[in-house]
């Protein structure tokens, strides 16, 4: 009786279900393990072919057992039973395939839209450094969604395998082009890092009115917000970071700069967010200074805005001087731009 009990024990529905199913991931859907691993699902294929043959098995036996009570002749019951058995089995099953095709659709797509703001970040943070993991971590903070997550298993895997495997791998394996591209930018040396970035297209990807609608009526359910109040609040954001840019190039610290700003113009949509900020600047740390800008960016509704500053903060991150964090590196050609404006006289400019 002990013996019938461990047999017992040691029979688990899961196991037996491996035995059953695991076949299958092996088998009659290797496409489909390679988009299983361009979705981001979590886990392994064969864990999930498991599961899926398991419902699908399940939901096929319940779906047959009422098909057969329905009928009133045997023969018309084993008919119904089988038939409905065999179909909702072979449906339920393309419908788990179908969810990681849509799943590595959308992430494609999340990616696409992403890395133009990523490669805007890595441009202001390599100006603090070249590392690459740190970079990898910084811009993992800054971005959302499945941006968030291929930029921190990459960072992860830099860890495990090496920096240039990593990206090399990543760059055949993500379904994003704009993100393949990204990742053989960051491979080689680090002193061209900069150029190489420089190089990238860093053009959005632009919606159409029903996209651009139903991302305004997400923003508006995310933080209860009108767009006309979002577009206010990313408008006094970006006037105010401004006025914090200017008071740095002229030689303000960061304490004192933000402070000064808030009362150079009219920010009142954002005035509590301005103080806490200001308040959170006085600690003075690297640390503090990183956290308050990341505080800010979530108080602030504006999609724009808030990206700007977590861009900050992961500059700030990478050792990144302040006013090269918050106004951004200037290229050589605004400083051939510049010269020449401030080379020529007014009336000259005025005659031309």
């Amino acid at each position: 009786m002990e013996s019938v009990r461990r047999l017992a024990r040691q029979v688990r529905p899961r196991r037996v279900a491996h035995a059953l199913f695991a076949r299958h991931a092996r088998r009659d859907h290797r496409r489909a393990a390679t988009w299983f691993a361009q979705s981001g699902h979590a886990g392994s294929f064969e864990r999930y072919v498991v599961r899926l043959y398991l419902a699908a098995w399940v939901t096929a036996l319940v779906s047959g057992a009422i098909a057969t009570a329905t009928r009133t002749t045997p023969l018309r019951a084993v008919v119904a039973g089988g038939a409905t058995v065999g179909v909702v089995r072979l449906l339920a099953v393309q419908v788990g395939m179908t969810r990681l095709w849509v799943a590595r659709w959308r992430t494609r797509r999340e990616l696409d839209r992403a890395t133009p703001h990523a490669v805007v970040t890595l441009r202001r943070c390599v100006a603090g450094t070249t590392d690459r993991r740190r970079l990898l971590a910084a811009v993992a903070t800054a971005t959302d969604g499945p941006a968030t997550t291929a930029f921190s298993q990459l960072h992860q895997r830099t860890e495990l395998e090496g920096v240039e495997s990593a990206l090399r791998a990543t760059a055949r394996a993500t379904p994003s082009p704009a993100f393949a591209a990204l990742c053989r930018a960051l491979c080689g040396p680090e002193t061209g890092l900069a150029g190489r970035l420089d190089a990238l297209d860093v053009t959005p990807q632009r919606r159409g009115r029903i996209g651009r609608l139903i991302a305004a009526m997400g923003a508006t359910l995310r933080t209860g917000t009108r767009p006309l109040t979002r577009r206010q609040r990313g408008e006094q954001c970006e006037a105010f970071l401004d006025a914090v840019a200017a008071e740095l190039r002229a030689g303000v610290p960061l304490s004192r700069a933000a402070g000064r700003a808030a009362t150079t113009g009219e920010f009142d949509a954002i005035r509590p967010a301005i103080e806490r900020f200001a308040a959170s600047l006085a600690v003075g740390t690297p640390t503090a200074t990183r956290l308050a800008f990341e505080q800010f960016a979530a108080a602030i509704s504006a999609p724009e805005s808030r990206h700007e500053l977590r861009r900050v903060a992961a500059a700030l991150a990478c050792d990144c001087p302040p006013t090269a964090a918050i106004a951004g590196p200037r290229s050589r050609a605004d400083d051939e731009t510049r010269e020449a404006t401030a080379a020529t006289a007014p009336g000259e400019r005025q005659r031309s």
